[in-house]
């Protein structure tokens, strides 16, 4: 048996005490009791292996390609295609819509920020997040969108597709949006670089992104470089049926009696109970340039455009975590205690 762990569940700003800790059980479970984990990112990957000394076997999605979107339908909106921002996310708080919406407001842009999303269980933080929204013309909320084809023509009519989710791995709304050719600006953590590499902007602060979304509007060759690129790399990282034979040659060596190693359920409880909610997600060290060399450029600009290299280490390379233990010393220690 095979489990998706899928993201940080725990993470997620509405979970709180004993709905926070049962997710948090469920990975010790999942652990101890699956004959391997499926983790959708390197990073996903690297904290189980963290926290629990366990392996996983990465398997991404894949992104829809938009060929031919109907980027027209967007007038039905009152929208202009490559003349908006876009935020498609639940109105969550790990979504950080609230910080988007700040760089935004804290910007000059001419072009009106368009926020598809909601939440079906209103609290205190959809309401502040409303009313922070209500307070700019600029902003134009739509709600939920269920039109895939009105979906599809936001994404790829967008200047600029701005991504604030926090708690999961590959997120496929940032695929549909690269491979709608968005350009894309995200928040720095490990899961959306690791997705994006190369091919987009980052920010952390609310006035990082002001100037990012200043920039793409005063240079908009800007915009289509990076959305190819984009494209691109989504076309070439995260095709579907590269997914499925992983999935395939995952299930071939399961039938072979051929699973990764796996600790047992008391070390597996012994983890979650030790490192309890402090566990890290991202890498250590200092944050990225902002803003990348491309942005900084003044027109006439001359292609190819530099890229950004907003990775300080290769994804490839393991996390230096606190607590880290290696992966002998830690097979070493687990024989003893079953000895």
């Amino acid at each position: 048996m095979a489990v998706h762990v899928d993201g940080l569940e725990w993470r997620r700003g509405k979970w709180a005490g004993a709905g926070r800790r049962y997710y948090m059980m469920a990975e010790a479970l999942a652990v101890a009791w699956a004959d391997d984990l499926i983790a959708d990112c390197t990073a996903i990957a690297d904290y189980y292996r963290w926290k629990f000394h366990a392996d996983s076997t990465v398997l991404t999605y894949g992104a829809p390609l938009l060929e031919s979107a109907a980027t027209a339908r967007v007038a039905e909106l009152g929208l202009r295609a490559k003349e908006f921002h876009l935020v498609v996310a639940r109105m969550e708080p790990e979504n950080n819509i609230d910080l988007i919406a700040r760089g935004y407001l804290a910007s000059g842009s001419r072009h009106p920020l368009v926020v598809v999303g909601g939440n079906p269980y209103p609290t205190r933080y959809t309401r502040d997040l409303t009313q922070l929204l209500a307070t700019d013309p600029r902003v134009v909320s739509l709600g939920a969108v269920y039109d895939q084809e009105l979906l599809n023509a936001l994404y790829a009519a967008s200047l600029t597709y701005l991504h604030g989710h926090s708690v999961g791995g590959t997120n496929p709304s940032l695929l549909r949006a690269m491979g709608a050719g968005a350009t894309v600006i995200a928040t720095g953590n490990r899961f959306n670089r690791e997705v994006l590499g190369d091919a987009g902007f980052y920010f952390t602060e609310p006035d990082e992104l002001a100037r990012h979304l200043e920039a793409t509007e005063r240079n908009p060759i800007i915009g289509d470089r990076y959305g190819l690129l984009a494209r691109n790399r989504a076309a070439a990282k995260f095709d579907w049926d590269e997914v499925a034979v992983g999935y395939e040659k995952l299930c071939l060596r399961l039938a072979g009696r051929d699973p990764h190693w796996r600790p047992t359920l008391t070390s597996s409880l012994r983890r979650f109970t030790e490192s309890g909610d402090l566990a890290p997600v991202t890498a250590p060290g200092p944050v990225p340039v902002s803003v990348p060399a491309a942005v900084q450029l003044q027109l006439p600009l001359q292609l190819p455009l530099p890229l950004p290299r907003p990775l300080s280490a290769p994804l490839s390379a393991p996390l230096s975590l606190p607590g880290s233990v290696p992966r002998r010393q830690a097979l070493r220690l687990a024989s003893r205690r079953h000895a």
